[in-house]
């Protein structure tokens, strides 16, 4: 019994031990209803065989086929027929690393190289009969082929057959071509919007109404009415397309004045026109309008921007700027055109005093916004404009040149008015900036002081800086109704070079506080009069620290100079004295006379005492001047 017991136990462990390399089937018959649940059979195949301890092993191929994820059925070439064969190893994803570099993309992948799509251009919106196997254009297209085979559009659309057809109309054109060339494009409005509206057909109808405005026949009014019939139904959409505002701005710049002026009154002129002003593509419509178009055409734009609601929501936008600036200049290049009626001008003038009257008053605020700022800028740095530039100076900037100054946008309108004031307002700025501002109690920093180091108030300092050397050195005038203010600049500019000789060590540290060193350096090289005294007198007024180091330089180059010649004469009295002593000491043997040879004995010792009290004299005195000889750094403390 314990013999059976035994050969039990060790049937049933080795039972086990096969069990653990060799496992069992799974019984999937208990997930049916799931299975069910989950709508696999959903095809027309017939349901799958569950699988059971007496399922044939044969049959898993097919239960694998079933239930793995089935792959896309054009993913390879040759799958065609990839449901009716059993499962093989093409339907498994290889994990084998191949230098892990993908396949290589074939010929109808969407994914191609730069290289690739370089030489083989696509072709899908040309003819056939337009393009070779590798997708060229043929040789033998011409322009009238095109158009008599009504695949104008598609050329049009087309990138590379636009530009075929572009390069085309370039050449002397026949009167049959251009009419059906005409009859294609401004005949039909479809065509005109839809090749207005393309990325490439916008640029092919700007020059078929050039070529149309240029081209005066029978057809050249009923042209003029069907683009302006085109145009002026969606003028609005239109202009806010990235690919239409071109065709209006071309629109308005060759087409006949009565039908420009008749789209400009097509936009609107309400609320929406705000719009219109700040949007990215049609900002440039209205530049164009106000370029190329009568101030009387448009007027109801400088009514609408007099309101200062309207004029602020347009100049603190990304492109509204661009517009008030561009309406600016308009008007400021208009008044020097002689050819404008009295009632032209007078009307132009009108124009201006409204918008820069909301400007000025809205200055404050538009000097300190990213975009308004360059308005301000525009105005203070145009001579025409100064009537408007000296009022922003009194009423805007006066009494806040220090906290404009540390604004990161207000401190380039600083710089300009510092660049373009008036002497008398430029005076008042100075005066402000050095005494018109109360040092701080604890630091005693004054607004000088902050600005050196601040990081925008340091490039107004440095105009400050650079219109004082300016005058100085006689590049700017100095005389203003009969009045000189040449000696306040004298007086301005040494107030600023002491504070910034004090503050050199720190400044020195900055790329701005070497440009202002740089500035003073450089002021002792600029032609002040004609005479060489004056010049020689003004150096040596605003001396700096480094010419003071240079002067310490050359001094002790001078004293090395002197010791290395006195050096060279020590050694020819020396050779001398060795010559004399040989003499003396031969006419004393040769005379056999005692006297004598003390005699020159006492001469000898004495042109060497002569020599070393001279030597050291020189030495004590030479190092006794370069004592008395202030350093550098005791003059910059």
């Amino acid at each position: 019994m314990s013999s059976n017991r035994g050969r039990k136990q060790k049937s049933h462990q080795q039972q086990k031990e096969h069990n653990s390399f060799f496992p069992q089937l799974w019984d999937f018959s208990s997930l049916a209803q799931y299975l069910s649940m989950m709508q696999l059979n959903s095809s027309n195949r017939p349901p799958p065989l569950m699988l059971n301890t007496f399922t044939d092993v044969g049959n898993l191929q097919n239960y694998l086929q079933m239930y793995m994820p089935r792959q896309n059925q054009n993913s390879s070439p040759s799958q065609s027929n990839f449901h009716a064969r059993p499962y093989s190893s093409l339907d498994r994803p290889s994990y084998r690393n191949e230098n892990c570099s993908p396949a290589p993309p074939r010929n109808d992948s969407p994914y191609r190289s730069r290289s690739a799509m370089a030489t083989k251009p696509s072709r899908s919106a040309l003819p056939a009969w337009a393009t070779d196997s590798n997708g060229e254009l043929r040789r033998n297209t011409s322009l009238l082929r095109v158009l008599e085979s009504g695949e104008l559009v598609n050329f049009a659309m087309d990138k590379f057959g636009c530009q075929f057809i572009q390069n085309a109309l370039r050449e002397k054109l026949s009167g049959n071509l251009l009419k059906m060339l005409f009859e294609q494009v401004i005949g039909r409005q479809d065509v005109f919007l839809k090749l207005s509206t393309n990325m490439y057909g916008n640029f092919f109808v700007q020059q078929v109404i050039e070529i149309s405005t240029a081209t005066h026949d029978s057809e050249y009014n009923f042209r003029q009415e069907k683009i302006k019939e085109y145009l002026a139904g969606k003028m609005t959409d239109l202009s806010l397309d990235k690919s239409a505002c071109r065709v209006v701005q071309c629109a308005l710049e060759y087409l006949d004045l009565s039908v420009a002026s008749y789209l400009v009154q097509r936009i609107p002129q309400d609320i929406r026109f705000i719009s219109i002003c700040t949007d990215k593509n049609a900002n440039h419509v209205v530049q164009k309008i106000v370029d190329v178009i009568p101030i009387q055409k448009w007027e109801f734009i400088i009514d609408f921007m007099s309101q200062p609601h309207n004029l602020r929501q347009i100049c603190l936008n990304k492109y509204g700027c661009r517009v008030v600036q561009t309406i600016i200049e308009k008007l400021t290049i208009d008044s020097r055109n002689s050819d404008l009626t009295v009632s032209a001008q007078n009307q132009r003038e009108i124009a201006l005093q409204r918008i820069m009257s909301t400007v000025v008053a809205k200055c404050s605020e538009l000097a300190t916004n990213e975009y308004a700022n360059y308005i301000i800028q525009h105005v203070v740095s145009t001579e025409e404009l100064g009537v408007y530039r000296d009022k922003i100076i009194e009423t805007s900037l006066m009494k806040n040149l220090l906290s404009l100054s540390q604004e990161k946008y207000a401190s380039h309108v600083v710089e300009k008015a510092f660049l373009h004031a008036p002497l008398l307002l430029f005076a008042e700025m100075m005066e402000e900036i050095f005494d018109g501002y109360v040092p701080h109690p604890e630091t005693g920093k004054d607004a000088l002081d902050i600005m050196l180091f601040h990081q925008f108030g340091n490039y107004v300092v440095q105009c400050m800086l650079t219109v004082c050397c300016e005058s100085i050195s006689k590049q700017r005038s100095t005389k203003k109704g009969g009045y000189d203010y040449f000696h306040q600049f004298e007086i301005w500019l040494k107030r600023l070079q002491e504070r910034i000789l004090k503050e050199k060590n720190k400044l020195m540290r900055f790329s701005s506080g070497k440009k202002m060193i740089e500035t003073l350096q450089n002021l002792r090289y600029y032609p002040t009069s004609s005479s060489a005294s004056a010049q020689y007198s003004l150096n040596q007024y605003y001396t700096t620290a480094s010419e003071d180091e240079y002067n310490e330089e050359s001094d002790e180059m001078r004293r090395d100079e002197k010791i290395s010649i006195y050096l060279e004469k020590i050694v020819d009295e020396n050779a001398n004295l060795r010559k004399k002593r040989k003499g003396l000491r031969a006419v004393a043997i040769k005379n056999h006379d005692h006297d004598g040879d003390d005699e020159s004995d006492d001469n000898l010792d004495h042109l060497q005492s002569h020599t070393s009290t001279s030597s050291k004299s020189f030495f004590n005195s030479s190092s006794s001047s370069r004592q008395r000889c202030p350093s550098s750094s005791s003059y910059s403390k």
